[in-house]
């Protein structure tokens, strides 16, 4: 099973390993892994296509930036339709799916920075389903595969 299925059902797990009575640490470690399996999905899935070596597509994981990415992502996530209903970006027509997956990226970084820093802020079990699902179902249907 590829690491990024595996982390996500560890996120899964984590965040419903005490329902009715989450523990905070189970919901923070959730809330950072399902981080995780998103970039580890978008990592594989980009080597895996720009880098014909085989053995070569790990190393060349390595040097992916989580700043960098985000930011691609948050250009992608603010991208608007235009008037012909298409999101545009460079002059190419953007699936809205990418702008799905790159508003996902923004969204999970934000709440894994917070949970993995912010010991102040209150990580609650609403919290961790606006974020779970809808990853998993991408992840689960192969929805990000089929447009990565």
């Amino acid at each position: 099973m590829p690491l990024h299925n595996e982390l996500l059902d560890l996120a899964i797990e984590l965040v419903n390993r005490n329902p009715g009575a989450a523990l905070e640490g189970d919901l923070r470690r959730g809330v950072s892994t399902a981080y995780y399996a998103l970039f580890h999905l978008l990592v594989r899935e980009s080597t895996s296509r720009l880098v014909a070596v085989a053995n070569l597509r790990a190393r060349v994981g390595r040097s992916f930036d989580h700043r960098i990415m985000r930011g691609v992502c948050q250009d992608y996530a603010d991208l608007i339709q235009d008037m012909t209903g298409n999101l545009v970006f460079a002059g190419q027509i953007v699936p809205q799916g990418i702008q799905d997956i790159a508003t996902a990226f923004v969204a999970l970084q934000q709440a894994r920075h917070q949970a993995d820093y912010d010991t102040s802020a209150l990580i609650t079990p609403h919290r961790r389903r606006s974020t779970l699902p809808g990853l998993s179902w991408h992840l689960l249907n192969g929805t990000w595969c089929a447009l990565i």
